[in-house]
């Protein structure tokens, strides 16, 4: 059976994988054209999470002054114009992870 993608390298999934999963999980998983398909879609959805996240104020204590609150906005701006394209949050690592692992393992499995 032919590969629908033959220019994706299989270690680079693996480290992909690796980064979202433990190292032994990952060296576990076969790699096969739903699995990539999968961790795209676990990539991008950790990104949307990303995304998300930048627009989520950041704690301030027992109460939030009015310096704090006037200045929220500047730092939310901030965050969205200097969102890298390969930054992900970790809780949003953790979520997709936890979303997509046990479809990646019974892809790998062919499942």
């Amino acid at each position: 059976m032919s590969k629908k993608y033959e220019d994706i390298d299989d270690k680079d999934v693996k480290k992909i994988l690796e980064v979202f999963f433990s190292k032994g999980t990952a060296s576990q998983i076969e790699i096969n054209d739903k699995v990539i398909e999968l961790v795209w879609e676990m990539l991008a959805s950790s990104k949307e999470c990303t995304k998300a996240m930048n627009f989520v104020p950041r704690p301030q204590g027992l109460a939030a002054s009015a310096m704090y609150v006037a200045k929220e906005p500047a730092k939310i701006a901030y965050r969205l114009s200097a969102d890298k394209d390969d930054s992900v949050y970790h809780v949003c690592k953790v979520f997709s992870a936890r979303g997509y692992a046990t479809k990646i393992k019974l892809a790998g499995m062919g499942l």
